[in-house]
């Protein structure tokens, strides 16, 4: 949702030596041969040099069409700086406030939320980026005419007129890939520039951020308890308009469909968790993993909604019956018997599903029908600030820090996340020293 690339049609002349217009003027196209080296076998141990010919444009770089013969060019605001390691370095060794923002300010980091707290009670979120500044009578979203300075950007959108809200009132900001215009309480927005479309089209909040505001809406203070049991929250919800796709599942007439009545007796009686014993979710996972599938949906029909016919949800669920009953005799079946976190030697269930506070995207073990997360939840960290600065810190990964699978710590966080419990920090040298397993000199 966040268009920072744009790609440029060229009108050219000439083969061998070919030439762009632009202007009004015909501009020779910078070309300059280079040797790529190309590892071949198991470990690449042998190398093979490739000759190929790289084109520069006043956009950019420019690549020509085996097919069409056609020059294209590609103008985007990350390969025009060689800043990034700087800001995150200076990022890291920020000590205040004012630190922050001067890093931040450096502007060469081109995409990521940003969340920042700190002991002064300091709290924000913006949606960081390098975003062009474009002409708007031009349409962005397709392929643009490369002859003409007009569409040829040069400046950004500056990182303190990017959506932001800073210290609100409400108290918290929060961000789950949601709308950067929605990232605390409704009457807690801050005033935002009146920024061109192209900016965000998110067409506006997921699950997690419904379900986020329906739970920090219940209480004025949260402990630490409170939080964790936020952040590990595998509820649906039925705001919003992928809600109402379950809705709209869950109330099918089992009288209209007598062949799926276990089924919805099921889901009608669902709490609407993707808790491991819960026996609706895999009916709701495979159900809405067909519909998704049939419509070309990806994360964002959480947001929209996927226009779906009663018969569509009738076919994804009778489909969703005849798996469960070929391999597991009964649609009766548990999530956590179906979804499993597996790595190494261990094999656990897994609770959690698609866009809900702590999400798994399944995907099928092959030879099974069982699913195993490909994506999801990830590091974890829960910090507390007190008038001294860091008081308490936590955290925890779903699977392990490393990925040696010789290491003890390959997967030893396993069992922590299934009881979604969390391991103690700590950024103190004399704290790391003690625990270290190892201490060694890298140089």
């Amino acid at each position: 949702y966040f268009d920072k690339l744009d790609v440029y049609k060229l009108r050219t002349k000439g083969c061998k030596r070919p030439y762009y217009e632009f202007d009004g003027q015909w501009v020779k196209l910078e070309k300059k041969p280079v040797w790529l080296k190309v590892g071949l076998g198991k470990h690449h141990n042998f190398v093979l040099p490739v000759r190929k010919m790289t084109y520069w444009s006043k956009y950019g770089c420019t690549v020509k069409s085996d097919k069409s013969n056609q020059f294209y060019a590609i103008r985007f605001p990350a390969n025009m700086t060689i800043k990034t390691g700087e800001q995150l370095y200076e990022m890291n060794k920020a000590k205040n406030y004012n630190d922050f923002w001067k890093a931040l300010r450096i502007h060469a980091i081109s995409l990521f939320n940003i969340v920042y707290a700190d002991k002064d009670n300091n709290i924000f979120y913006l949606e960081n980026g390098m975003m062009p500044q474009r002409d708007t009578s031009f349409n962005w979203s397709g392929i643009l005419p490369g002859n003409t300075s007009k569409t040829l950007w040069t400046n950004l959108v500056p990182i303190d007129s990017m959506p932001h809200t800073i210290d609100p009132d409400c108290g918290y900001v929060f961000n789950t890939n949601n709308t950067p215009f929605h990232a605390s309480g409704e009457d807690c927005y801050d005033g935002y520039c009146h920024l061109p479309k192209y900016v965000d089209e998110r067409p506006g909040d997921n699950n997690r951020a419904h379900r986020f505001m329906e739970q920090i809406g219940m209480k004025n203070k949260f402990s630490i308890p409170d939080l964790k049991k936020l952040k590990f929250d595998v509820s649906f919800t039925k705001a919003g308009k992928f809600g109402a796709n379950l809705q709209e599942l869950v109330n099918l007439d089992e009288h209209k469909y007598p062949d799926l009545k276990e089924a919805l007796d099921i889901l009608k009686a669902w709490d609407w968790k993707a808790e491991i014993n819960e026996y609706a979710p895999p009916l709701v996972f495979l159900t809405m993993t067909e519909v998704f599938t049939n419509h070309g949906c990806s994360d964002d029909c959480f947001i929209s909604g996927v226009n779906a016919t009663e018969a569509e949800y009738v076919a994804g669920l009778r489909n969703a019956c005849d798996s469960l009953r070929k391999y597991y005799g009964t649609v009766k079946v548990e999530w956590g018997t179906i979804q499993r976190s597996i790595r190494g030697d261990k094999n656990l269930p897994v609770r959690g599903m698609p866009d809900v506070l702590s999400p798994t995207y399944p995907e099928r073990v092959p030879g099974t029908f069982t699913f195993k997360p490909a994506y999801g939840d990830t590091y974890t960290m829960f910090a507390v600030f007190g008038k001294d600065g860091l008081e308490h810190l936590e955290a925890l990964q779903p699977l392990g820090n490393s990925l040696n699978q010789q290491s003890p710590h390959y997967n030893d966080q396993m069992e922590l996340f299934s009881r979604q419990q969390t391991r103690p920090l700590s950024l103190k040298q004399s704290d790391v020293m003690k625990r270290a397993e190892r201490i060694y000199n890298p140089l």
